[in-house]
């Protein structure tokens, strides 16, 4: 269960990305414009294209990212016990971030960062389930 909802939260995250790869775009070009206001000297550069380079960075750390999420939940269904550590402490930062940023955005962006939480936080808990614990236990060698 824990791994299904790791992948609800990936997929509910990869949703949002796409969605708001849109506004990405206005939102480096307001921080640009605000750049160049107290800045004269950054006058010449090419403005679309950092724009452009700057939306495609957030996307390729977005997706690494989710590589990384990806890498460590197929780790956590083979019952590696440090997938399940290291998945903790990034859904707990998850969760922390996800509550820190609710007032700021949208509704929509707080509605997705709420649900993820929830995900999240259900993942962990699933992954201390009592079911769990088992399956995390180590195996005696042989």
């Amino acid at each position: 269960m824990a791994v299904d909802l790791w992948i609800a939260s990936m997929v509910v995250g990869l949703i949002a990305l796409l969605a708001s790869f849109s506004s990405i775009g206005p939102l480096v070009r307001q921080e640009l414009d605000a750049q160049l206001a107290s800045n004269p000297d950054l006058a010449s550069i090419d403005r679309e294209t950092i724009i452009r380079i700057a939306s495609y960075a957030v996307v390729a750390v977005n997706l690494l990212g989710v590589a990384l999420r990806v890498f460590l939940v197929v780790k956590l269904a083979a019952g590696r016990r440090w997938a399940r550590t290291i998945l903790t402490v990034l859904g707990v930062l998850s969760v922390v971030g996800a509550v820190l940023n609710v007032r700021s955005g949208t509704a929509v962006d707080a509605a997705v960062g709420v649900l993820q939480a929830l995900l999240v936080a259900a993942a962990i808990v699933y992954m201390f389930s009592e079911g769990a614990k088992t399956y995390f236990s180590p195996t005696p060698r042989r």
